[in-house]
Parts: C-alpha cells; structure tokens; sequence
C-alpha cells in the first residue's frame, strides 16, 4: 500500500498551478480577506470558497489559516503564493518580450537599479551597450535595495544592480563590480571646504541629508556620532533621490555622503567639494543580481559583460567615466 508521503507526491503532480489558481493565490495573500479577493477576480465569494478548498485537498495541506478577520497564509501557503508568484510573472515577461519584438525590439531587459548606480554605472553602461545593441529594449526600476530584492525573488525583474546584503539571500546570485569608498560632500565654497583637521564635531553642526533609518548607512552614520557622543545639531533631511540630494546640497548648506563616483561626478558637473574627512561608512560592494536558476537571456548576459568593463572603468578612473561618456570614447580608453 502507498505511503501518506507517496500519496501526497501524486496528489502533487497531478495538481499544476494553472494562470487562473495562480492569480487567485496571489490575490489571497494580498488581500487576506475572501470577500476582497472575490471581487477583484470579479467571481461570486462562495465559487472562490470552493475552488480554494478544492485545491487545499488536492494537494493535501492546508494554505490560509482562517480567522474571524483575515486568512493568514501558513507556510505552505506562501511557498505556494511565491511559486505562484513566479509564474504569473514569465506570463508577463512573454507578453513584454512578444510586444517589444513586435514593435521591432532583438531582446528586453527588465532591470533594476539602486540609488548607488542609477546616477553613474548604470546610464554609462545602458548608453554603451545600446549604441552597440540598439534593438535590445531596457524596462528599468529605479528602487531601493530590499525592494528590488523582492521584485527579483518574484521574478518581476531579469536583474539589479545594487549593494547585496551578505547574508540571507540564498536564492540570488550575484557578480561584484566594484567596492567603490565613500565620501562627504558639500556644496563649492562651503564654510568647511578648506578646514583642516575635520572632524564628525565640525559636520555635526550642519544639516545632514541622509537615507531613512532602515538603511545601513544611517544606522552606521548614527552609531558613530553616538560613539562620539555628537548628535545632528542641524537635524537630518531623509531622502533617496539623487537630484534631489544634489539640488539640496547645491542650494544649502548640508553634507551628505556620496558613493565616490557620483562624488567625483558632482564636483565636475555641480562644482561640489569632497570634505577632507574619512566617511564612517562600510557598505557592500555594488553588484549584479539575479536569480538562481533563472533563464539569461543572450541581451541580458551580454549586457553584464558591458557593465562589469564600464564598472572597471569607474572603479580605476571616474572622472574619465564621466567626461567621456559614449561608447567611442569608453571603449579608447578600455
């Protein structure tokens, strides 16, 4: 006689996650509440009740967790909702390919950017690359780090570029670019830009302009002027938008930290001055993420290849980076 195990490996084979089961798991987990879900799927609550329950049994375990409330997903459940989640986004990354190759386009990127590359790396390495490769279509995402994370686990997006956490992303891969330091700059004749000797206690009667206090690199920033027993006199501006940052610095007094491209890029563009101080920041390296095992498609390895030569080029000389940015002159000096 078959095992309960066997039985249920059956019951799982024979019970695929079809696009419609898909899109309904996904709605539960969004909504938690039937009721909700019903009417966004535009089916009656009681039909949504019983194919929920149909395929509860089918697979044999139980998915959400009814309570007098909400349905809360149990882990089952959101292995399922993720796997779900997954399929729903191929189907979408076909339509996407299918539309833009109908509109004459030899490939699409879905690509996902982090403030640390969305200023420098990233437009550098999209210019040469399309000049190269003009059909290839990019559907980028501007984000934050953990969201871009999420969308790639989900299988929203083909890659990131961004800072990866060391730990606790067993299901991503990643390729480094480059571990770039990072400074504090202020606007061209800031009352420090000339000060020698500078310490955190000079900066920390000037307004900061930092991320919000999730990101490691507020919580670093913080835990050294705690350490000196400083505190933000000025206060603190929160915001990851990098014109905004520049704006803000050009037409105030505030310090911020910048990656040491954009940096050098600012003092170029936006006559900044790089503060003779050492930043209090230890960050990740920025790199290329994706998920493991997903399929690369030929535009999007080829255009990795295209950002780890731009990522080199920033990592040995930025300012020849930012001067020269199209691909004749980027490629001289490769």
């Amino acid at each position: 006689m078959a095992s309960e195990t066997e039985n249920r490996r059956a019951q799982h084979s024979s019970s695929p996650l079809t696009p419609r089961v898909c899109e309904m798991l996904v709605a539960l987990e969004r909504h938690r509440n039937m009721g909700e879900t019903a009417t966004e799927l535009g089916v009656l609550q009681s039909v949504l009740s019983r194919q929920l329950a149909g395929i509860e049994k089918s697979l044999g375990v139980s998915l959400f967790a009814r309570t007098t409330r909400s349905m809360e997903p149990t882990n089952e459940g959101l292995v399922l909702v993720r796997q779900a989640a997954q399929i729903l986004a191929s189907l979408d990354r076909v339509t996407e390919e299918l539309d833009a190759i109908g509109r004459g386009s030899t490939g699409l990127i879905r690509l996902g950017i982090a403030s640390v590359a969305a200023a420098v790396l990233a437009p550098q390495a999209i210019a040469v690359f399309q000049k190269a490769n003009p059909g290839v279509t990019f559907s980028i995402r501007d984000d934050t780090s953990d969201r871009l994370i999420n969308d790639l686990t989900m299988g929203h997006l083909d890659a990131a570029i961004l800072r990866l956490p060391a730990e606790g992303h067993f299901q991503l891969d990643a390729t480094e670019l480059y571990d770039e330091p990072i400074r504090i700059v202020a606007r061209g004749g800031h009352p420090l830009a000339d000060v020698a000797d500078l310490s955190l206690a000079h900066l920390a009667k000037y307004q900061w302009i930092l991320p919000t206090a999730e990101f490691t690199a507020r919580k670093q920033i913080e835990a050294q002027f705690y350490k000196d027993g400083l505190r933000f006199e000025a206060g603190v501006l929160e915001t990851l938008s990098v014109p905004l940052i520049i704006g803000l610095v050009s037409a105030t007094d505030a310090v911020t930290p910048l990656a040491d491209s954009l940096a050098r890029r600012c003092e170029i563009t936006e006559g900044f001055t790089t503060l003779a101080i050492d930043c209090p920041l230890t960050l990740e390296p920025v790199s290329m993420v994706w998920r493991k095992e997903s399929y690369l498609s030929p535009a999007l390895t080829n255009f990795m290849k295209t950002l780890e030569k731009t990522a080199k080029l920033i990592s040995r000389s930025p300012e020849t980076v930012v001067r020269n940015s199209t691909a004749g002159q980027l490629r001289r000096h490769g």
